[in-house]
């Protein structure tokens, strides 16, 4: 390969003996999600290209990425990983399930059942919280609240810590402001799930889930899951909800928060690809725009 007077060769090292190129940037994936997975496309390689545009300094870009790659994308590739077994274990109750006429019929079960749900509550909450102490707090340091709780008003009488910030720091009716301010109705309930199965019967009331039964006509329900005051809802539904709510949050939150709100120029915004557009082998979901042109790479 040729080089001119102005380029830098790319350094090398030996590896086995041989001369290889010096590696710039790796990427130890914590979980088994290719970049052809949602997660991965679009909390790591979409924030990859975005988080150039914005005018943070370069150690708390890192700081941001090392978040998506690290602890934000395994958290939520866990969430999905129990999702997906939940849906494996419910067509294989089904299929095994024989009616009967009989007095005592045979009801599958999906075991440990309980365990996944803890888990998968476990690491959403925790996914809030590394999303508000290692990337927004990183990049907004006038933040003084740090719990998964803040991202909604615990309280019922407005307002959450969060969007009361994003509202004195952004106003009233900034795009921003109001995303936040419409996410928390599920990040309550999400987080409420959460508290009740750390403290049962306390301010967030019982979480109750129910394995798969049997109705009086011989079909069979999926499982169910109910906190207290609340509607039954199947885990399964739930879940998905979630996941895809979650994802949604976490870029949303990076890109016209973190990264639009300190970009280079105030003419750069980030467009939808419409999901039938997006590229199967790397779906993500933004792609960075100015002044009504899409931004080229």
């Amino acid at each position: 390969m040729n080089y001119s007077r102005n380029e830098t060769r790319p350094r090398r090292f030996r590896c086995n003996g041989v001369r290889c190129p010096m590696v710039k940037i790796v990427i130890k994936q914590p979980t088994t999600k290719a970049v052809s997975h949602p997660v991965t496309a679009r909390l790591v390689v979409q924030m990859f290209d975005a988080i150039k545009l914005s005018s943070l300094d370069k150690e708390i870009q890192d700081d941001v990425l090392r978040a998506c790659m690290g602890d934000l994308q395994s958290r939520l590739g866990k969430c999905w990983d129990i999702w997906e077994r939940l849906e494996v274990e419910q067509k294989r109750c089904n299929d095994e399930y024989i009616p009967s006429d009989a007095l005592g019929i045979q009801i599958p079960q999906i075991f440990g059942i309980e365990r996944e749900v803890d888990n998968f509550l476990y690491e959403a909450k925790n996914l809030l919280r590394d999303l508000l102490n290692r990337v927004v707090s990183r990049c907004f340091p006038d933040i003084d609240f740090s719990d998964a709780s803040s991202f909604f008003d615990s309280k019922n009488d407005g307002d959450g810590p969060f969007v009361r910030w994003a509202e004195l720091k952004f106003g009233l009716d900034d795009d921003f402001t109001k995303m936040l301010r419409e996410d928390q109705e599920w990040i309550a309930e999400l987080v409420r799930k959460r508290n009740s199965v750390e403290h049962p019967a306390e301010r967030s009331g019982t979480l109750t889930v129910q394995n798969i039964e049997a109705l009086y006509d011989g079909r069979i329900v999926a499982p169910i899951w109910q906190r207290t005051g609340t509607d039954a809802e199947f885990i399964s539904v739930g879940m998905a909800t979630y996941c895809q709510h979650l994802l949604s949050f976490a870029e949303e939150v990076i890109i016209f928060g973190c990264i639009q709100k300190s970009a280079l120029t105030q003419s750069i915004t980030f467009a939808e690809i419409p999901e039938s557009d997006r590229d199967p082998k790397c779906p993500v979901r933004y792609q960075a725009c100015f002044k009504g042109g899409v931004i080229q790479d």
